[in-house]
């Protein structure tokens, strides 16, 4: 029951700021009350994810080293390598994830999902920037990568903590074909978590993914 617990209680705090914002200023656009939500989240549970990181309730990935450059991962143990590696791997995964979804034909099935869609690139260009690729991503890697999944890996092997952690994801965005998305990138951000530098990592991963989808939706 406790480990349930940790586990629902990031995402717990992270709706109800995110139905407060909505109560409280209901003629906001959705991206920018999940800004707000998500610039709050991000100061009150980044304060208990730093406390339990350094308690070691929070497992933070793996210390990248010199062997890493050689394994099958091929993880550059300099910053600025090991970043653009992230940069990379991002928006590779929003293409190929996105193209996917378009092949099957699943958004041709669940009609909702352009809906949602055109919610997200509604706003001007500057704040899907700001919101859609910075501060969402950063509250929901803490959420989902380094709390929840760093709850799991603490007790469990990496594949099972991955394929919950990115179970949990697909489901909390709430459609099929945003489920689907969401759980393929959650695998793809456990994987950089655990190997490529752990926070930062999966960050850069999950904002360069949502970057890519700004910057095709309106550049491409």
């Amino acid at each position: 029951m406790k480990l349930v617990w940790q586990i629902i209680y990031p995402i717990a705090v992270y709706e109800i700021l995110t139905a407060g914002i909505f109560l409280l200023f209901p003629d906001l656009q959705a991206l920018a009350a999940q800004g707000i939500s998500a610039a709050v989240s991000l100061v009150i549970l980044g304060i208990l994810y730093a406390r339990g990181a350094a308690d070691g309730r929070f497992y933070t990935g793996r210390t990248v080293t010199r062997q890493d450059e050689t394994d099958r991962f091929r993880v550059p143990k300099a910053p600025a390598a090991r970043f653009l590696q992230c940069v990379c791997i991002g928006s590779v995964s929003c293409i190929l994830f996105n193209n996917l979804i378009v092949l099957s034909g699943l958004e041709q099935v669940f009609t909702g999902y352009r809906n949602n869609m055109a919610q997200i690139y509604l706003p001007p260009v500057w704040q899907q920037i700001v919101l859609a690729g910075l501060l969402v991503p950063a509250a929901e890697e803490l959420v989902f990568r380094g709390m929840i999944y760093g709850t799991l890996r603490q007790r469990f092997s990496f594949p099972a903590a991955m394929i919950v952690s990115a179970s949990l994801f697909g489901l909390y965005h709430g459609s099929v074909v945003q489920g689907l998305y969401g759980i393929c990138m959650g695998l793809v951000l456990a994987e950089s978590y655990e190997h490529r530098g752990g926070f930062w990592a999966a960050v850069t991963v999950h904002a360069a993914a949502n970057l890519t989808a700004v910057f095709a939706e309106h550049f491409a």
